[in-house]
């Protein structure tokens, strides 16, 4: 009698402690779900942790650590060079890539590593851009958007394309006073989905945009003026 009491007090006890884990357990996913954290991303890096397979990135979509050749690259207006694993522009050049000419998802996520402006008015990336070959003239009409790191406007932009002009206003603009502009290694991203556009720098927000003139079009680089900048890394995701 003394023992089966015992036994259904063991058992009462592991009941009760099931019942607090799952109740702490749905507490857990709750507070994640209003911070904004993801709870597979928590799971994905636990087992990062403990497994030097698991893999958390996205679907890699394009890629350029630029230790090759300008093969991925086609220019429409001014010039670039590769060396040393890195891609430098200078003054008004235009540059788009080609993986990003057969994508078949107008959603995605933009990544450029240690951007490097070293002089001069500022750089962009283009997304959804389109008529971008020049004419016999050597004009580029392109539609299309960009972000800009533009120390020539004091902030960051985002801009619409019409015919190769940038429409007025901006579709988005923010000043950062005190910014340092030059010779700091950026990480750009730019997370494009659906007619809502994210710009980061280095890790952080700094600027959102929603249009919806555009669906679909080439993924590039722009520079202006005297600027003179390298990046070290380009990459398409697939959007999270």
């Amino acid at each position: 009698m003394q023992r089966s009491r015992r036994f259904s007090l063991v058992g009462q006890s592991l009941t009760q402690y099931a019942l607090i884990v799952a109740l702490m357990a749905v507490g857990i996913v709750l507070i994640l779900q209003v911070t904004g954290v993801e709870v597979a991303d928590v799971y994905c890096q636990v087992q990062t942790a403990f497994s030097s397979n698991a893999d958390c990135s996205q679907e890699q979509l394009c890629m350029d650590d630029f230790a090759a050749d300008a093969g991925n690259w086609t220019t429409s207006r001014g010039d670039f060079e590769m060396e040393n694993g890195q891609l430098c522009m200078s003054g008004k050049s235009m540059i788009f890539n080609q993986c990003s000419q057969s994508l078949d998802q107008p959603d995605y996520v933009i990544n450029l590593n240690s951007a490097e402006l070293t002089q001069g008015p500022g750089y962009g990336v283009f997304f959804r851009t389109s008529n971008t070959e020049p004419d016999r003239y050597g004009y580029v009409y392109q539609n299309g958007y960009s972000f800009q790191y533009d120390p020539g406007y004091g902030g960051f932009v985002f801009e619409r394309w019409v015919r190769g002009n940038h429409i007025y206003p901006p579709m988005a603009a923010v000043r950062t006073r005190g910014y340092d502009w030059y010779n700091q290694p950026r990480d750009i991203q730019v997370v494009v989905e659906g007619d809502t556009f994210s710009a980061y720098v280095d890790g952080t927000l700094v600027l959102t945009a929603q249009d919806s003139s555009y669906a679909e079009g080439d993924i590039g680089l722009r520079s202006w003026g005297d600027s003179e900048v390298c990046f070290d890394n380009f990459g398409v995701e697939a959007a999270p």
